[in-house]
């Protein structure tokens, strides 16, 4: 009993200190989660900002693809930028930053991150975590990269991608 009362303790203490720390060293981290559990899935952020200017878009199925849901708010020039969205087919995903790094050049991919809207096709075309991995492998991400991408399905997979240490993207 009174080991399990100082794991218990010692938990609590961190989390405290991580909250302390986060307050007064100004911490902007998102929290991104996927918890599979039997046949249930639960899918979660948080973004660790604030803005007014919030935005949800539907987007119903059509000839381009399946239908979703996507949440983001409205940047300064009027456009919408969407940060996560789910899809009728089960497939959620989700940015957070991280720091930015370096990305080897690969004109020869067939697709641009921003300029063909990744995003916006991933939500039309894709269903499962795996297809999300070949899916984003066509696309050029750049020659730096500042975030990472949560991808999970109603399977309970997920994957992470972002900028590895390698220059290349990292799934994992």
């Amino acid at each position: 009993m009174k080991k399990r009362y100082l794991v218990f303790l010692i938990i609590a203490l961190l989390i405290l200190a991580f909250c302390i720390c986060g307050i007064l060293c100004n911490i902007d981290n998102c929290t991104i989660f996927t918890i599979a559990e039997g046949d249930r899935v639960f899918y979660g952020n948080n973004e660790d900002w604030h803005t007014k200017d919030l935005i949800i878009g539907f987007f119903p199925e059509s000839s381009e693809g399946y239908g979703s849901v996507h949440f983001g708010h409205v940047v300064n020039n009027g456009d919408y930028n969407f940060e996560g969205a789910v899809n009728n087919r089960g497939l959620a995903w989700d940015v957070n930053s991280v720091p930015k790094m370096s990305l080897k050049e690969n004109p020869e991919n067939e697709f641009h991150v921003f300029e063909d809207n990744f995003f916006y096709q991933l939500s039309k075309k894709v269903e499962t975590v795996d297809e999300a991995i070949e899916f984003s492998k066509k696309f050029y991400f750049g020659n730096s990269f500042k975030g990472q991408i949560h991808i999970a399905d109603r399977y309970g997979d997920a994957v992470v991608i972002g900028p590895g240490t390698d220059g290349e993207m990292a799934y994992t």
